[in-house]
């Protein structure tokens, strides 16, 4: 598999269980000494375990933590709705889409080249 597949099936990972972890938590109706605050914080550490093993094959920081952040707050957001039956509004539902754009343009970048570059004296090239 090559190296920049692995680091997308890196990232997907940590998002995957860091939002498990936190349904988790809000399903324990928060952080106790049980069993599944175990769960909870194993998850937490398998989560940024992942993300790091993300970096290794070569993901952006900035991208990395923005596809995790925004992908992570909108499953939670959409999952909390469903399962808590916590009520989300429309400025809320947009807020979600604006994470959607924003992740979406983030993508989009990764393939545009640079417009210039500039050497260590500060001209453009």
């Amino acid at each position: 598999m090559h190296g920049s597949d692995l680091r997308w099936i890196w990232l997907f990972t940590a998002i995957v269980v860091d939002v498990g972890a936190t349904i988790g938590m809000r399903a324990n109706n928060g952080f106790g000494w049980d069993v599944l605050s175990l769960l909870v914080a194993s998850g937490y550490v398998i989560a940024f375990y992942s993300l790091g093993r993300s970096l290794e094959h070569g993901m952006k920081i900035g991208v990395a933590y923005a596809v995790w952040g925004g992908l992570g707050l909108g499953a939670v957001a959409v999952l909390g709705a469903v399962i808590f039956s916590e009520h989300l509004t429309g400025i809320q539902f947009a807020g979600l889409g604006s994470i959607v754009v924003g992740l979406s343009l983030l993508k989009a970048g990764e393939t545009q080249p640079r417009e210039f570059t500039s050497d260590p004296s500060g001209t453009r090239q």
